[in-house]
């Protein structure tokens, strides 16, 4: 087992990255090292301009990144499944206790030990 500053951190627990994940990540890397050499041999205009552009594009590049997968990942979650109408029961359906029932079934219970 690894331990990184005191967490304990298995292998085995790892969530899998997709190979398109990794593909595009490494695209991206390789993108922003062009912009890079692009910023300092092309427009001159020095080691830590050129620095600071790439890096402010990769923390954007980033975000929108987190900002994609946060609404995937809540739109998986956020909708319950629709119901098929014949699954709603209504009030007055036969059987249904009333109000009445319902409220005196309520005050009659017993508080939870």
């Amino acid at each position: 087992m690894l331990t990184y500053a005191g967490v304990v951190m298995d292998p085995d627990d790892a969530t899998p990255v997709s190979r398109a994940a990794v593909v595009g990540y490494t695209l991206l890397g390789l993108v922003l090292f062009g912009w890079f050499l692009h910023g300092l041999f092309i427009e001159r205009q020095g080691f830590v301009d050129s620095m600071g552009e790439s890096l402010g594009s990769a923390v954007t590049a980033l975000v929108i990144v987190s900002v994609v997968a946060s609404f995937r990942a809540s739109g998986r979650r956020s909708a319950p499944p629709a119901r098929a109408p014949s699954d709603v029961v209504s009030p007055k359906a036969k059987g249904a206790p009333s109000r009445k029932r319902r409220r005196r079934a309520l005050t009659k219970a017993e508080p939870p030990p």
